[in-house]
């Protein structure tokens, strides 16, 4: 019986085992839910993020057109995370249309 080299025993593994390349490039393994975004008129995605029991509006300047989870990052940095932690989705969605009209309405001014 011919020894395998260590690149064909490792295919014959994932082959046997039924792991599949490309459908690992989409998994996304976060244990974060990406609920809602919106782009706004600055280019940039800002969406509710849920973690844990918490909720956070987090931005993206990702061009995908479907952003993941883990596209996102929090506004401010890690630093300022608790800053835009809010309990419910609701309160979450209502800061979230704020503040983008209140960044639309600010560019407007400013033209």
């Amino acid at each position: 019986m011919k020894q395998l080299s260590r690149e064909e025993f490792i295919a014959k593994i994932k082959k046997n085992s039924g792991i599949d390349e490309k459908k690992q490039e989409n998994f996304d393994n976060s244990l974060s839910t990406l609920l809602f975004w919106e782009t706004a008129s600055n280019g940039r995605k800002y969406g509710i993020i849920k973690e844990n029991k918490y909720y956070f509006i987090k931005t993206s300047t990702s061009k995908k057109e479907e952003p993941k989870s883990s596209d996102f990052a929090y506004i401010g940095g890690l630093v300022n995370k608790l800053e835009f932690r809010y309990p419910s989705y609701a309160d979450a969605l209502k800061n979230l249309n704020f503040k983008i009209i209140v960044k639309f309405i600010n560019i407007i001014n400013y033209r």
